[in-house]
């Protein structure tokens, strides 16, 4: 297939499928698509690309990334910055970013937090070597086509950890905590730097 077919592909795929969102269950949508999807909707606006930007759908899709944004003030642009936090899944959809500092939360194999979207995002602004071999890896090891995370257990792992810590209730789970967070160490993903500061 020639760049031109999947590029027809692909808008023909979002025209197609545009109306589902109307009514799509919040739970069942991937984490950060309300805060990425406009992100990449601007990026396709500026490469001309015709998408019905001003559809009902979309406009209530933007109306819930700037509710998200706006909210976003419990984690702190400098907090983030110095701090692995979730926000590093979500990269894509984060205006003005600072990427020099935000590349020293850049995990041992290239990834942001395991997310393909938000290593292609930073790879983008930053042409960073290690986010293209860890996006190339991938690539090459699903054939062509990627997971939303990879590997898969990690992020699954550390969302667990962040969540119970958020709550409040993390004290009743020391022994799952010990045991997610083992096995986060051990698959020698995280930089020193990182796991300094998560601890």
């Amino acid at each position: 297939m020639s760049t031109y077919d999947y590029y027809f592909c692909g808008i023909s795929f979002l025209r197609e499928n545009l109306w589902k969102l109307e009514n799509e269950n919040e739970e069942h949508t991937n984490a950060g698509f309300e805060v990425a999807f406009p992100s990449l909707l601007e990026i396709a606006r500026g490469l001309d690309i015709e998408i019905p930007y001003d559809s009902h759908v979309l406009q209530k899709v933007y109306a819930m990334r700037n509710f998200k944004l706006k909210n976003c003030d419990r984690i702190p642009v400098d907090k983030m910055h110095s701090v692995p936090t979730t926000l590093l899944f979500s990269l894509e959809g984060m205006p003005n970013m600072d990427w020099e500092k935000l590349l020293k939360l850049q995990f041992q194999d290239g990834s942001f937090l395991c997310s393909l979207s938000s290593t292609a995002y930073a790879f983008m602004q930053t042409k960073d070597n290690n986010c293209l071999k860890y996006l190339t890896q991938v690539v090459q090891r699903f054939n062509g086509g990627v997971p939303f995370s990879y590997p898969i257990d990690l992020f699954e792992q550390l969302w667990v950890v962040d969540r119970l810590q958020r709550l409040g209730i993390s004290r009743y789970f020391q022994p799952e905590l010990r045991k997610c967070m083992d096995h986060v160490y051990r698959s020698n993903n995280f930089s020193k730097t990182v796991l300094e500061l998560m601890s």
